[in-house]
């Protein structure tokens, strides 16, 4: 992707840390400066090749930090401007990534609490639920695969139910993946069927004027 690609993504502003954190890290690899997050400054030693080292980690340090501050907002730009390093920058942003206790609660009520209603679509449910599961990954809760698949399945609504049953009843251990394909492929069979009893309803709506004249 390198080599003269231009990639943008939107400015932080406070808002969504976690996902724009995620583009960031993809961009800094994508230009090769993310060693200006991981390395400190070499050492300072006798001899050229101590120099070229500095000299190199100089150079990708400006690049990297000119780069974050570039995708920032002016009002988080002006809170870290004054950070000596790439390195401190990004330390300085991932304050915003907070790992409280009431941050874990919060988020974790939100999982709990999340339903899907009837009628709902349930691709932008999942997506619902796998940014929820993400925000709080971030912050160091960790999931087991068939506890994301059990709390997912719990969220969904009493039509879902014969569903679930069978997903339970053939899989010992639930996989996250294989539950949702299934889900997924069960609102395909929705939607299709859905799709079809209109067309024969206006079918039969057709048919009826038909007789009536």
């Amino acid at each position: 992707m390198s080599g003269g690609s231009r990639i943008e993504i939107e400015k932080f502003d406070g808002k969504q840390f976690d996902l724009w954190k995620m583009k960031m890290e993809d961009l800094l690899c994508d230009r090769d400066l993310w060693s200006a997050i991981e390395s400190k400054k070499p050492a300072e030693e006798a001899g050229s090749s101590s120099e070229k080292k500095i000299e190199k980690w100089n150079q990708i340090n400006r690049k990297a930090k000119g780069l974050i501050r570039l995708c920032l907002a002016d009002n988080i730009l002006t809170n870290v401007m004054g950070e000596p390093t790439c390195r401190d920058l990004w330390r300085k942003l991932e304050s915003h990534q907070s790992k409280s206790l009431v941050n874990k609660l919060f988020l974790r009520k939100k999982l709990y609490n999340l339903r899907m209603h009837e009628g709902d679509s349930f691709s932008a449910h999942l997506n619902e639920f796998n940014t929820l599961i993400g925000q709080l990954v971030s912050i160091g809760v960790k999931f087991e695969d068939d506890d994301k698949a059990i709390t997912l399945l719990c969220s969904l609504p009493d039509s879902w139910d014969n569903l679930i049953v069978v997903i339970g009843g053939v899989d010992k251990e639930l996989s996250y993946e294989t539950v949702c394909a299934s889900l997924l492929s069960e609102e395909t069979r929705r939607r299709g069927s859905g799709n079809s009893s209109k067309v024969a309803l206006a079918a039969r709506g057709r048919q009826t004027e038909k007789s009536e004249n």
